[in-house]
Formats: C-alpha cells, structure tokens, sequence
C-alpha cells in the first residue's frame, strides 16, 4: 500500500514502553500505515506521496483538546494562585501568607491575576509590586499566560531591568525613565523571569524556542537548590563583588546568575561547581 504522507527525520513518540521513540511515520487516508525507522517507512513511498522533512521535532499521537498547557499547568500547581483575590491589600497579605509558610523559596511566583487585579485603571508594575516583595525575586503571572509582571529584583536578576531586543511579537514594556516598568509580554519576554522557578523554566521551553525540552540541558543548580534554603538556615555569606543571587544547597550557598544557552538562546541559572559557606 502506498502512503498519502510520510513524516520522516522526526522524533516520534510511539506510547510504546518497548519502541518509545522513532524516525519516522507513514499515513494514508486517516490511517497510520506504518511507524518505524526511515528506511522502513520509505518503503511506502510511491509517485503521489507527499514527503515531509520534520527537521528533528517530535511528533506526538493526536489528542482533540482545546488549550491545556499540561507541564505548565503541572509546574503551577504549587504555586499561590490569586484568582479571586482583589485588591493591593488583599493580595499583599495572601503573598505574606504564602511567603511565611514557605520560607526558603527565593523566588516569589503568583498566577491567576488579570490586568485589573489591583483595581481598575491601576497599572502593575515593578514600582507597585516592589511595595509587597523587594528583597527577591517576585513575579505575578496572568492568568492567560501571555503577561508577566515583576518585581525590579526579578528584573535585575534576570538582566532584563534596561531592556532586551525581541523576537516579533514579544515585549519588554519600557519606561519613560529608560527602565523596564515590569510588564513583560509573551513568552520570550517572561522567560528570563520564569528560568528562576523550580524547574528553571523548562516546562516552557517548547513554547519559548519552538524546540524539545530535552534538547536543552539545564546549569547546575537543581531544582532543591534553587527554591530551598540549607535545612539549617545559615546567613548568607559576603562576597566582593557583591552576590545578587544566592542558591542553597543542603548546607551552603553557591553566588548564581543568570546565563544564556548558546544552541538557542534561552536563559537559565548557571552557578559555580564550588559553594561557599558562611
């Protein structure tokens, strides 16, 4: 039987736990004819077959959805969700709450806000959520996930505070002083933002890039190390110059920054091999 299309040079995920992954996958009508290595699947090539070039990416069995984000969503889940909460008042002291039980995260992430969250005609920036979190970093993300807003610790740590060139589409929203006022829009924007949670931002990565998240390797700081302070809390320790951010292991800290992948760009925590102990 000849094939309609076939899909080849792809990463295919076959949702079988004996042959998880193949190159490539032929198609006639609504049916998969054929799922296996290059050569095998040419084999149904004839005269009218449409050959696709899938260039690496992954192809994955076809679910009928209309928007979930499934790792987002999954990474989200601890965090504090505000939806429902309004107000600078309100939401300050749900922020306080959240951060006194949990203390050692330094990163501060809010979801479920929309434009209007503080009130109407009141604009979120830096300068305002500064006036609930200052001394790390601190973002709310909106609820549809196409704005961010941080705080100027975040903005500063994530090297954004004086603007980045963007791809279309994405913005950092400056401000009249030169400054970034602490909107950023879409993805690429946020993205040095959302490299400081948990998982450095990989659940985002597909989107960010356009490519697989396992083709990026995340720095060395773990995910323990990056949302939790040493079991026995110990002062962070001095450093010259300055550290703007410090990560804890199980019993030290470690002076990281953000740095870039070179394959494609997108930003990441990068820490020394070496902690240093108070």
């Amino acid at each position: 039987m000849i094939a309609d299309l076939i899909i080849t040079n792809a990463r295919v995920i076959t949702m079988d736990r004996e042959k998880p992954f193949a190159e490539a996958l032929a198609i006639r009508g609504n049916s998969i004819l054929r799922v296996g290595s290059a050569a095998a699947v040419m084999e149904l090539k004839g005269a009218t077959t449409r050959v696709h070039d899938n260039k690496g990416n992954t192809v994955i069995p076809g679910v009928i959805e209309g928007h979930v984000h499934l790792f987002i969503g999954a990474a989200e889940l601890p965090l504090l969700n505000i939806y429902g909460i309004h107000g600078f008042d309100a939401i300050a002291a749900a922020v306080r709450d959240y951060r006194a039980r949990n203390p050692r995260q330094v990163f501060l992430h809010v979801i479920g806000a929309t434009h209007e969250h503080f009130g109407a005609g009141t604009p979120i920036t830096r300068h305002l959520l500064d006036r609930i979190v200052a001394d790390v970093p601190f973002a709310i993300g909106c609820f549809d996930h196409h704005t961010c807003w941080a705080n100027t610790k975040a903005l500063e740590v994530a090297g954004i505070l004086n603007g980045r060139t963007l791809n279309t589409g994405n913005e950092i929203v400056m401000g009249a002083d030169g400054l970034a006022t602490g909107e950023l829009r879409e993805f690429e924007a946020f993205a040095p933002i959302l490299a400081m949670g948990a998982s450095g931002g990989r659940e985002s990565l597909g989107i960010v890039t356009g490519r697989d998240p396992d083709k990026v390797t995340l720095h060395n700081a773990t995910p323990t190390a990056k949302r939790s302070a040493p079991a026995s809390p110990t002062p962070m320790p001095s450093a010259s110059p300055p550290c703007t951010t410090w990560m804890a292991t199980a019993t030290s800290w470690s002076c990281c920054t953000i740095s870039k992948h070179a394959a494609n760009s997108t930003p990441g925590w990068k820490c020394p091999s070496t902690s240093a102990t108070p």
